[in-house]
Parts: C-alpha cells; structure tokens; sequence
C-alpha cells in the first residue's frame, strides 16, 4: 500500500512540470504566440505620451516602410482609424484627455492587412 501512494505522488509530481525552453534560447512570449496562430511576423512597439501626444516606434523585422510597395502602419484610437504612418517612428499629435485605446495594424500599400497588430491603452492628463 505504502509503495503504491509513493508511486502515485511520484506519477502526480512528474506530471506536474512545466515545460521548458532548449538550452542557450530564451522564451519569448510574442513569438511563441505568432508560431501558435501561424504568423510568422512580429510587430513589436515602444510608446512615450508628453502632455497630449503620443509617440510611437515600430520595430517589424523583413517588412519595408519605404522603397517600392512600402507597408504603412494604420493607427486606429478608440475604434477610430486616426491616419496611416509610413515611417517606423511618428508622433500621434492632440489627444483629448482621459484614457485611450491604441491599435496599429500593419497593411500593405494596397491597404490589405498582414495580420500584424498591436494594441495598448495611453492615459492623458
């Protein structure tokens, strides 16, 4: 009886373990979520608010925001499509105060999408 609760614990606890990632990678969430649904792009973004704009830096690996048939980043506020940026770095100018939603999504010169977004809220005091 004794051995078969310490071979079951033992089965429970082996069980239990989360998986880990190879050695010399480090995990990375963005891409563990576009490998899951199948995109293979990562659009990843830092952001600064200073009183009532919002500046934005894009960083998309193998797409071209310039040259010939350049992809432009479409900035949509509360729902709302705000402009298209053609430059990786640009500044969203005169927010009204409170708290906004912020989507960019990444289209083609033919204004198809790529499936590339992002999304995060800015406050504005």
């Amino acid at each position: 009886m004794r051995i078969a609760a310490i071979i079951i614990c033992l089965l429970i606890l082996g069980g239990c373990q989360h998986p880990k990632p190879p050695k010399g990678k480090l995990f990375n969430l963005e891409e563990s979520m576009a490998s899951a649904s199948g995109n293979k792009e990562i659009m990843t973004e830092k952001h600064l608010v200073q009183g009532q704009d919002l500046m934005v830096e894009c960083i998309i690996p193998s797409i071209r925001l310039s040259g010939e048939n350049p992809a432009k980043i479409a900035v949509y506020i509360d729902g709302r499509l705000d402009g298209n940026y053609e430059t990786a770095a640009f500044i969203v100018r005169g927010l009204s105060k409170g708290v906004h939603h912020i989507k960019l999504d990444l289209i083609k010169s033919n204004h198809k999408r790529y499936g590339i977004t992002k999304e995060f809220y800015v406050t504005i005091q």
